[in-house]
């Protein structure tokens, strides 16, 4: 009997070892989930006006730095319609993307804010912007001004003197022109 309960402990011992390692096989990664563009189209305003007409609209994904869409322009009535958000990489579903509106002057981004689904889908997004639309700087008109000599030039005493003098040479010209007119009137 005592050999029939060793081989029956012997049997329970392995059962149990092996019983873990049934459900064992080679780890699965989660299957590839499915991957595509965002695509957004709605109405865009600017400080509560309608975004002018021409205007370029664009999306990013982590600052631009990452990835940049290709614009699309503002159509009548502040529209916008297929801005394609489609990054080569899977990994960015889930990030921000970042919308600006530009011109040739600067860009100003978007209040909103949505996370890049990767869905294939199409999506209605109406888009606000609290920053007006950049506009040319004025450049500064310069005026020219007075040339005074500054303080201290011996040119600013060497004026008077000039002045006199030239005054003396001209009195004495005037002089001998009014001389020689009266002796041919005479």
């Amino acid at each position: 009997m005592g050999r029939k309960l060793a081989s029956l402990v012997t049997i329970l011992i392995i059962s149990l070892a092996v019983l873990p390692m049934l459900g064992a096989g080679p780890s699965q990664a989660k299957p590839p989930q499915p991957f595509g563009p965002d695509s957004f189209s709605g109405q865009v305003v600017v400080q509560g006006q309608l975004a002018l007409r021409g205007m370029q609209l664009y999306a990013c994904i982590d600052n631009c730095e990452v990835y940049l869409s290709v614009p699309v322009r503002i159509s009548q009535g502040g529209m916008y319609n297929q801005l394609v958000v489609s990054p080569p990489d899977r990994a960015l579903v889930g990030h921000p993307i970042l919308f600006y509106l530009s011109n040739e002057f600067g860009r100003i981004q978007a209040d909103e804010v949505v996370d890049f689904e990767g869905a294939t889908q199409i999506f209605t997004h109406n888009l606000n912007f609290k920053d007006p639309v950049p506009f040319p700087t004025a450049t500064p008109t310069i005026t020219p001004t007075a040339s005074l000599p500054a303080p201290g030039d011996p040119s600013v005493t060497a004026i008077p003197r000039m002045a006199l003098i030239l005054g003396g040479v001209t009195l004495l010209a005037g002089s001998g022109v009014l001389l020689i007119l009266r002796r041919r009137a005479a």
